[in-house]
């Protein structure tokens, strides 16, 4: 899984009422997800991110045994610090992925 830093436009998604919506239809998130949704900030994208829109990508990586999410290669604090207006976003096509 990658987080993206982003410049959202109107082909993105408020984060809250997109999760209200899906669990209104009866998918439930399992915790992973949760954590996911928690580290993405605001927006969400369906299917794919315009190519355009992408302004850096990182890996992260899933630690069942710790329940912890680690970013591959990225000094965390460091970057929180010197983030600009782009917003971080972690992306799942949670749409695709449940129907």
């Amino acid at each position: 899984m990658y987080r993206y830093r982003i410049r959202a436009d109107n082909s993105f998604y408020s984060l809250p009422p997109s999760v209200a919506y899906i669990e209104l239809c009866g998918i439930q998130f399992d915790h992973f997800e949760r954590v996911m949704m928690r580290l993405q900030s605001e927006y969400v994208s369906v299917n794919s991110i315009p190519i355009e829109n992408i302004h850096e990508a990182v890996e992260l990586v899933y630690e069942r045994n710790a329940s912890m999410v680690n970013i591959v290669g990225v000094d965390y604090e460091k970057e929180i610090k010197g983030s600009d207006s782009c917003s971080c976003v972690i992306i799942q096509c949670l749409l695709c992925s449940y129907g």
